[in-house]
């Protein structure tokens, strides 16, 4: 267990919970080169971290294999407790089912593996510095989808042979100033201070629109 504080006014206190040790020993020593970041923690999972080293972290680098397991945990320790913190998501690999969630939840950002050390540093401070980053490999397929629907090249149906798009698979107004304001990088909360709204008036729109956006099976496989 490595456990360590900072009081550093303008530090960024990190834990990183990734279940593959050289992973994140690797990784810790590359953010501890960088003057403004000092890794505090690092763990296995997220349960394994005292209430007392949660309140000293700014930004949590989380393995997405974990979320299944301690998305509860990380809800209420650390989504509900202090609005201030971030949460960043890694994954190896991009998946639909995850970005999906990941974004509705309000997680701050969504990085992939394959990233070079400069972009991942680069994203992380965006996201210290109150932005959301989702890795655009990612960000593409959402867009790409959305504009498909808009072409109406998906939730074809042959009525009569004629062609038909279902009004309610149209993403509505409101949904597309969400979707503008997502991939402009803002969180939930910030897509909900913008258009005057709940953030849970935000995460139920944020559903609707990956519903409606949902991969076809061909591009699944």
């Amino acid at each position: 267990m490595l456990v360590c504080f900072h009081k550093e006014e303008k530090m960024t206190n990190i834990a990183l919970i990734d279940q593959q040790q050289i992973f994140r020993e690797g990784l810790y020593r590359l953010l501890e080169a960088e003057d403004d970041l000092i890794v505090i923690a690092s763990e296995s999972c997220v349960s394994d971290l005292s209430e007392e080293t949660i309140q000293q972290i700014n930004l949590f680098l989380i393995d997405v294999d974990l979320l299944k397991e301690e998305q509860e945990i990380i809800k209420q320790k650390i989504m509900k407790q202090n609005t201030d913190q971030k949460v960043i998501i890694i994954s190896s690999e991009t998946k639909q089912a995850d970005i999906t969630e990941i974004i509705v939840e309000g997680y701050h950002g969504f990085l992939l593996q394959e990233m070079s050390f400069e972009s991942f540093i680069q994203a992380v401070r965006v996201v210290i510095e109150g932005g959301v980053f989702i890795h655009p490999k990612v960000l593409n397929d959402i867009l790409e989808d959305y504009r498909e629907l808009v072409r109406g090249k998906k939730h074809k149906r042959r009525i009569n042979g004629e062609s038909h798009i279902k009004r309610e698979q149209v993403c509505t107004k409101r949904e597309n100033e969400i979707l503008q304001l997502l991939v402009n990088g803002n969180d939930n909360s910030g897509i909900a201070k913008e258009l005057n709204i709940s953030e849970k008036t935000v995460k139920n729109h944020l559903t609707n629109i990956f519903r409606k956006l949902d991969r076809s099976e061909e591009r699944r496989v």
